[in-house]
């Protein structure tokens, strides 16, 4: 890599050197470029940093996630590689770094600097932390633009490891930034530091960008994709017990215990200043998936499968959480036939489905206790069943639903000493069966499968 020593000045002058590498290269290379606040001795995409860590289950989940926001036609056409590319631009990690083919772009990125504002805490039936950002300039020291050359454009693009994501419909920033994605996962070729051949310095006092914010980033009015992902619940954030407050309402039949929301993709707002709301409407457009504070707080519940089987000590705090939204849960009633059941890989023989339910600011009777939940345990081929369930004091009841074999992809309702099925024995094995076909259906598409936000250990969402 060459370092130009003499800063440029202009957009006069980057242009001009940017279009006489242009004349050395023939028509098969293409020059791309990163436009950095600081200088790097070494690029890495987000998902090839240490400690980063993903299942199977979020991977399917962050391309059904795309696959939803696309169009029908469209949809069946973006691969996988793809899909990954559009959310690695719009903010989530992946093996894929963001360049552009327009050196004013990069530019701009080298001379404004991105500032987290204080987060807004929205107050509404359900608090929400509302996460924006802002770009400001930067008047002092030297921007930075690094600068690939890539000679085997279109053996890359063939294998999906340099990704054109400039005309895909529905995303209006990736048009606007000349976005390309370059693969980077080392030890995998190809190597991006190894298309690495200058980096430029842009003396930030004397260079004026012509482009803003605003046009590199539009609003959601304007970038139907990122809207889509600004539209997804919030999702409920667990308090210490000494910053919770309980609220009774008038009728005195039900507790909503306090808590705050956080969107449940981590996507930021990007606004002007303090007081643009970046074209977003939260009293209307808002969602929160709302569980009472006992499966919150799941991991502090005191239950033991003892209780019903003294050969099984397992216990609910070891369980991985899955909050299943409304929509999800529906979908799944539908289409688990059509599957075939499997444990979802997450690490764990034991799993508590939670049905959560919508809270709206603009609808102020929403919520119907009781909150059910199933708590899911395998032992080898066996799968118990317990239901969990919360009424209207706040009070947790479980009942043992019922011991299954899961064998051929299917489950074989059995028979013990301490269960006792109903004469509709169907419902309680579609229940169990629905859980058992997650794995399917977000393999298969289109559930969205995702971790907290917050990383919270053992916490996934089913949008």
């Amino acid at each position: 890599m060459i370092e130009i020593s003499e800063a440029i000045e202009n957009e006069d002058q980057l242009v001009d050197w940017f279009n006489k590498l242009k004349s050395t290269l023939d028509n098969e290379s293409v020059i791309l470029l990163r436009g950095q606040v600081n200088h790097h001795n070494q690029i890495r995409s987000g998902k090839s940093r240490p400690d980063i860590k993903i299942n199977k289950e979020i991977e399917h989940g962050w391309n059904n996630l795309v696959g939803r926001i696309l169009s029908s036609n469209e949809q069946p056409f973006i691969s996988s590689e793809k899909r990954q590319a559009i959310l690695q631009h719009y903010g989530l990690a992946t093996h894929y770094l963001d360049v552009t083919t327009n050196p004013l772009v990069a530019a701009w990125f080298a001379v404004n600097k991105l500032t987290k504002l204080e987060p807004i805490l929205w107050v509404g039936l359900e608090f929400r932390n509302l996460n924006r950002v802002t770009y400001n300039p930067i008047n002092e020291g030297f921007g930075y633009i690094h600068v690939f050359v890539i000679s085997n454009r279109e053996e890359l693009e063939k294998k999906n490891k340099l990704i054109d994501i400039r005309k895909i419909e529905k995303f209006e920033r990736p048009k606007r930034q000349d976005a390309f994605l370059l693969f980077d996962r080392p030890p995998l070729l190809p190597d991006i530091n190894t298309f690495w051949k200058y980096t430029l310095k842009l003396e930030r006092k004397k260079f004026r960008t012509s482009l803003s914010m605003r046009q590199l980033f539009p609003t959601p009015i304007e970038d139907k994709g990122y809207k889509f992902l600004l539209d997804v619940p919030f999702v409920q954030v667990p308090l210490p017990d000494k910053q919770s407050k309980s609220r009774e309402s008038k009728g005195k039949r039900k507790i909503l215990d306090f808590s705050f929301g956080v969107r449940s993709i981590n996507v930021v707002e990007y606004v002007d200043d303090e007081k643009d709301d970046g074209g977003i409407n939260h009293k209307w457009n808002d969602f929160t998936l709302f569980e009472p504070k006992a499966f919150r707080e799941w991991q502090l519940l005191n239950l033991n499968l003892k209780k019903y089987f003294y050969e099984l000590d397992s216990k609910f705090s070891n369980t991985v959480k899955i909050t299943l939204s409304p929509s999800s849960k529906s979908f799944c009633e539908k289409n688990y036939r059509d599957v075939g059941l499997a444990w979802p890989d997450v690490n764990s023989n034991d799993i508590f489905l939670s049905f959560s339910q919508f809270q709206h600011d603009k609808v102020m009777d929403f919520l119907r206790p009781p909150f059910r939940g199933l708590w899911i345990h395998k032992e080898n081929d066996l799968i118990i069943a317990v239901r969990v369930s919360i009424g209207w004091k706040g009070r947790i009841n479980t009942k043992l639903y019922g011991i299954f074999i899961l064998k051929d992809n299917f489950l074989e309702p059995q028979e013990t000493n301490e269960t006792n099925y109903p004469k509709n024995i169907n419902i309680v094995t579609k229940e169990v069966s629905i859980a058992l076909a997650l794995h399917n259906l977000v393999k298969n598409g289109p559930l969205i499968f995702i971790p907290h936000p917050f990383a919270i250990p053992k916490w996934y969402y089913l949008l």
